[in-house]
């Protein structure tokens, strides 16, 4: 699955280091290093 919008060179994004109630938002390493590749797909 890839981004919808892509992310846009010189624009300001707010990315949450965790979910509603302080749970994590990564279960896993896996989900991690997803997210990470995903934000950096061009």
């Amino acid at each position: 699955m890839f981004r919808k919008d892509p992310f846009i060179t010189g624009e300001y994004y707010h990315i949450y280091n965790r979910g509603i109630d302080k749970r994590d938002i990564f279960k896993s390493t896996f989900d991690h290093e997803r997210f990470m590749m995903l934000l950096y797909v061009d």
